[in-house]
């Protein structure tokens, strides 16, 4: 038989049956510059297939068919030599099988204690709610003055629900530990992405290599973080990632964190995920703008994406309502993106959100909103960039590289 019904017998392809040829494992005829088949090179051929199937490699394939070949196991040293190969391979896919069954029964405990932490996890209340305490972090957006609470039911030292208000009108809730702002809704307006509500879909939508730019952009973003310091407050949000998810084990009961979101579905996914952290954790959902924090609350804001998606949603930076918050000392700690390199993939973005000001999708208008603001970058780096190989994030076009670039910022002095 030709090459290719020799190939379709035995499911494999062309190639692979000329590479075999080529290392004189199988030796077909010529006829008119074609390779011709027999019985021989079938009888061959599922002996490599038996071989293989015994996990040998090709190269040991080529020395059992020289042995077999050259004397066809008369000589008794050959023969020897022959069952010598065969023995090994036994003890080593024994040796192979002890770790495998040891390997299997390390997966079995870890699956278990998964499975365990999981199970406790489900049946843990939910978090106890806002702190007392920090209710003197707390004031109107519009005028600044301390907020009025009332009908607020307690868990201990926590707040599960109140009224909150202030004499100028302002108006928020807090309900089941979340504080509620105007402009929250059910689900985020950030619609980039397929899964975002999920909080960890970074995971799913994207490649190895995305992923692994932003882990080390993460890395970067915590050694920024101050060790050792006493009642820190960070804030992260809106729109954030997957920073605190990864670090959130590393802050003691000394650190607050607020995260801060439109939606009230991921911010519920938030609570949900962090509720084993030590840190006190305030949720707060709605607008940025009606987020009632009083002057100088925050000693650290993460940008995780933060800023970058809120260009994409909403046209703008959220460094103007950050300036009011953060006290004079306090850092921005950062990952941006800056599209100004992937210009058809930002175009791409745009055909889904015609409203997208593309040209803002670039560091250098998050430098100049930063510096309206009244900061100043003090220190920035490239990470890495995309290598436009494959599709690595959500509407890539072409083999656009995407740079990650990671900043400090702090006020100007």
């Amino acid at each position: 038989m030709r090459i290719g019904t020799f190939a379709e017998k035995y499911n494999m392809n062309v190639s692979a049956v000329r590479y075999y040829v080529e290392r004189g494992l199988l030796t077909p005829q010529r006829r008119n510059n074609q390779y011709v088949f027999d019985d021989d090179c079938m009888k061959d051929m599922e002996k490599i297939l038996r071989y293989k199937s015994f996990h040998f490699s090709l190269s040991e394939i080529e020395l059992l068919f020289f042995l077999q070949r050259n004397s066809q196991l008369q000589d008794q040293s050959v023969s020897r030599q022959f069952l010598e190969l065969l023995n090994k391979k036994k003890l080593q896919l024994n040796q192979d099988l002890d770790t495998l069954q040891q390997t299997i029964k390390d997966l079995d405990e870890e699956i278990y204690r998964s499975t365990q932490k999981t199970e406790t996890a489900s049946l843990k209340k939910r978090m106890p709610g806002i702190p007392l305490m920090f209710l003197e972090k707390l004031a109107c957006p519009h005028c600044n003055a301390p907020l009025q609470m009332q009908n607020a039911h307690l868990n201990g030292t926590h707040i599960l629900d109140a009224s909150l208000s202030c004499s100028c009108g302002y108006h928020a809730t807090i309900q089941d530990g979340i504080l509620l702002c105007t402009g929250h809704t059910d689900v985020t307006p950030f619609k980039a992405y397929e899964n975002i509500e999920s909080v960890a879909y970074i995971t799913e939508e994207y490649g190895k290599e995305y992923r692994s730019l932003m882990e080390k952009s993460y890395l970067w973003m915590y050694h920024q973080i101050p060790q050792n310091r006493d009642s820190l407050t960070m804030l992260a949000g809106p729109f954030t990632f997957n920073f605190l998810l990864q670090y959130y084990t590393k802050f003691d009961e000394d650190t607050t964190i607020i995260i801060t979101d439109p939606s009230l579905s991921r911010i519920a996914k938030f609570q949900e995920y962090l509720q084993d952290a030590a840190s006190a954790i305030i949720y707060i959902a709605g607008d940025l703008d009606a987020v009632p924090l009083c002057s100088g609350a925050v000693d650290l804001y993460l940008d995780d994406f933060s800023a970058n998606n809120c260009i994409f949603t909403y046209n703008r930076t959220p460094y103007n309502v950050l300036s009011h918050w953060l006290a004079k000392d306090a850092p921005l700690i950062g990952l941006f993106l800056d599209y100004c390199k992937t210009p058809r993939s930002i175009r791409a973005f745009q055909k889904e959100h015609p409203d997208l000001m593309t040209e803002r999708m670039s560091f250098s208008y998050a430098k100049t909103s930063l510096q309206r603001n009244g900061f100043a970058v003090t220190e920035s780096k490239i990470i890495g960039q995309t290598s436009g190989r494959e599709m690595e994030f959500h509407h890539q076009v072409g083999r656009e590289k995407l740079p990650f670039l990671v900043y400090r910022a702090e006020r100007k002095k």
